[in-house]
């Protein structure tokens, strides 16, 4: 192969990696929208929620809601308090619903 084949499989590679590299970063370091909950809020199955809540958006769904996401740490002897199984679906989520009243 010739010397300049080879300079040019070799920039391609480090063009190829540097793009891979700035897509990374750009999906892990992108804006993030928070909302905050205005009012006191009860989801379908009873869960309260404060005002000042803060949720991370993900996104919007095809059938027309927003799918937020809601961070909770437990430590020390509160881990004690949970019933835990483990499920064979890989991207399993547990969704809570917030309606309108009266709905």
């Amino acid at each position: 192969m010739k010397l300049g084949a080879m300079f040019l499989i070799f920039v391609a590679g480090v063009a190829t990696g540097a793009g891979a590299l700035g897509t990374y970063w750009y999906s892990t370091h992108s804006k993030t929208d928070v909302w905050v909950a205005n009012e006191p809020m009860k989801s379908s199955e009873g869960l309260l929620i404060p005002p000042g809540t803060e949720f991370v958006f993900q996104r919007w769904m095809p059938e027309g809601y927003a799918a937020l996401e809601l961070s909770i740490n437990v430590e020390g002897s509160a881990l004690e308090k949970f019933e835990r199984r483990t499920e064979e679906k890989s991207f399993l989520r547990l969704p809570y619903w917030i309606n309108e009243p009266g709905q």
